[in-house]
Formats: C-alpha cells, structure tokens, sequence
C-alpha cells in the first residue's frame, strides 16, 4: 500500500518489478497506470487519509473475521468484476 505515488515512485517501480501488486492512493494528477489497484483520492490532505486507511483497515478486519468463521472447503468465490463494481460505491464524507 502505497498513500503517495509521485512521492514513492521508486517503490512503485521496484514493485513492479518484482511482480508485486501495488494497491496506490493517488491524486488525480498523478500517473495511476503503474498501480494494479488505484485508489484516486486527494493524497495531500491528512484526513482523506486517515478515512480511506481506517476504511479499508476496517474492511480488512470484516474480511478477516468472515474468513476465520467460514470451515475450509465452504467458502464462496465472487468474481473480481462483481468486487470493483461494488467496490466503486463510496461513501463521501460531505452531503452533495
């Protein structure tokens, strides 16, 4: 996980190269195709920061414990398309 991608470019590439996957939060002025997982938000301000970090540890956590409650052998496999497309529902933190 990588929360500036300009400001850590080189391990970015060395990622890259070494067929690891980056998961990269990144603002929109920044080159994302680099990263196998972008995640483009504003990565100058320490809030949106802290909220997307806190998400997705949350996230992570859920996950985590699903998974330990599942028996092996039971578990059910969803496709990648069906993750990104929930996956784009974020919530915002202001009103529109």
């Amino acid at each position: 996980m990588v929360v500036d991608v300009a400001a850590e470019e080189i391990a970015v590439t060395e990622a890259r190269q070494t067929k690891i996957p980056v998961v990269g939060l990144s603002g929109s002025d920044n080159d994302i195709r680099g990263l196998a997982y972008p995640i483009v938000a504003n990565d100058a301000n320490s809030a949106a920061i802290k909220f997307l970090l806190n998400e997705l540890a949350a996230a992570y956590e859920g996950g985590k414990t699903q998974a330990l409650a599942t028996p092996v052998g039971t578990e059910t496999v969803v496709p990648a398309a069906l993750v990104i497309e929930e996956a784009t529902a974020v919530p915002t933190l202001w009103p529109a």
